[in-house]
């Protein structure tokens, strides 16, 4: 039975009604028996809006919600449209007249782009991109009419759990690599639990006519350039930093991120040693991470 005033709710509590208050509507994660008492079958804290009180469970599946920022693979090309793997039942649809075009212009789409379809996004590339829309059938539209969303290379995807992914304000965050002493690096926290680390995207360059066949050459050449070995120091660094709080069951933010990268470089850790049970401890015991 929880407690007057409980926000966290375990499967089998019952008599809830009388604790949360009896003028409340209870929505997902309760069930209401025929006497009029509510048990709540999932394991999670409660969220509240007006007087309906839901439950939200630790362990779900991801659920879009349109403004998402979301990474997603590539799985088919088809006709004026991509379709993305997102972590969801059915694969997100990336429509041809949704995506930033290379020159920069508004203009409708023709033949031509639809024939450089795979030149941009082909099968299995890892792509950025935010939820445009969410309909009744479970399907997903997607679009990438920023420059910030574009194809990730030189880098690597962590997946952790959705829960541990909070929706905030910014997504896209830089990591300061002059304490390592190399460049920044790009860190996208996804909605749908997939982390972005890589190397930072380039600005397009300041040209009078932006051309669309120099970005296609920028961007193959940074499919195949050289990543330099602190830059890929502090990917893995910061990568492994992701999956020590994914492994703690704590929030993957830039401020935790940033707590267990300190503390491994204290420590002199390699980033193939941060996975180890004695920098968790010390991450649980000494640190007040957890």
């Amino acid at each position: 039975m929880p407690s007057p005033g409980a926000s966290f709710v375990a499967p089998g509590e019952s008599n809830l009604a009388a604790h949360l208050g009896k003028g409340s509507l209870f929505g997902h994660g309760f069930q209401v028996s025929l006497s009029d008492d509510v048990t709540s079958n999932v394991c999670g804290p409660l969220a509240l809006v007006n007087k309906l009180i839901t439950a939200r469970p630790l362990r779900s599946q991801y659920l879009p919600e349109i403004g998402d920022v979301v990474l997603g693979r590539v799985s088919d090309v088809l006709a004026k449209r991509w379709k993305v793997d997102i972590d969801i039942p059915n694969d997100a649809v990336l429509h041809l007249s949704a995506v930033h075009l290379l020159d920069g212009t508004q203009r409708r789409r023709n033949y031509d782009d639809e024939l450089d379809m795979r030149d941009r996004y082909g099968d299995r590339d890892l792509i950025s991109a935010e939820v445009q829309g969410c309909f009744s059938d479970g399907s997903v539209a997607l679009h990438t009419r920023s420059s910030a969303y574009s194809r990730k290379l030189s880098g690597q995807h962590i997946q952790v759990l959705p829960t541990l992914v909070k929706r905030g304000k910014r997504h896209f965050c830089d990591f300061q690599g002059e304490n390592y002493g190399c460049t920044d690096i790009e860190v996208i926290y996804g909605c749908n639990g997939l982390i972005w680390v890589g190397q930072s995207s380039k600005e397009a360059p300041g040209l009078s006519s932006f051309d669309a066949d120099t970005a296609r050459e920028d961007e193959a050449h940074d499919r195949f350039s050289y990543v330099q070995r602190a830059v890929r120091e502090l990917i893995c660094r910061v990568a492994n930093s992701v999956r020590v709080l994914a492994a703690l069951g704590m929030v993957v933010d830039p401020h935790n991120i940033i707590d267990v990268c300190q503390h491994s470089t204290f420590l002199g850790l390699q980033p193939k040693e941060m996975m180890i049970s004695s920098f968790l401890n010390h991450l649980v015991r000494e640190c007040g991470l957890v």
